[in-house]
């Protein structure tokens, strides 16, 4: 059954995109309870099934119980991202930092190597909150105008031209789909990402 206002199917009835989000997260407590608060506000509206949580395996039986009491959201643990949050206030490793950052980020396109992407796909960190009706309404306006779409803040901007997105990003199914390629059975090193 459908959670909160919106269809099971993750369209509120009027022709908006379906959107599949995914929140980048951690299993240690403040971060749990980022990941709470969104399961019990936005993630309603989003459709069932339509957030899925990327969690590292720390706390599992606390991340999996959200799980079993919000079974409108999905919960995923990824191999090889527990160090994810090193970089932060100078402790920790991180090189283990950025390589879980980059895995949680090929977690997001591993089933569209086969399967079709939804008409867009958001990747956000755990501090976001999201209008879902809102962001529906401008992907959709994007959607007309726009074959390979990705939507973000940017950051970091350099002279080569390299930058990175602020706090999350959505892209539509051509350019997910296009991604889901581009990583499939390509190492960070060959994609230049270390």
């Amino acid at each position: 059954p459908a959670v909160g206002a919106d269809g099971g199917d993750g369209n509120d009835g009027d022709g908006a995109p379906a959107i599949q989000f995914f929140v980048k997260a951690s299993g240690g407590e403040l971060y749990l309870n980022r990941a709470r608060y969104i399961a019990d506000t936005w993630a309603r509206q989003a459709g069932v099934r339509r957030v899925t949580f990327l969690f590292d395996h720390q706390n599992e039986d606390a991340v999996d119980e959200l799980g079993r009491s919000a079974p409108w959201v999905e919960i995923r643990h990824v191999d090889g991202t527990d160090r994810q949050g090193e970089y932060k206030r100078g402790r920790g490793n991180k090189a283990a930092a950025w390589e879980a950052q980059r895995t949680k980020t090929r977690a997001v396109f591993l089933d569209y190597v086969t399967d079709d992407p939804p008409d867009w796909v958001c990747y956000l960190d755990d501090d976001m909150l999201v209008n879902v009706s809102n962001l529906r309404r401008d992907l959709a306006e994007q959607s007309r105008t726009c074959a390979h779409c990705l939507v973000a803040d940017a950051m970091g901007r350099r002279p080569e031209g390299d930058g990175w997105t602020a706090g999350g990003w959505c892209m539509n199914r051509p350019l997910a789909k296009r991604t889901a390629v581009v990583l499939d059975g390509r190492t960070d090193e060959s994609l230049g990402w270390t």
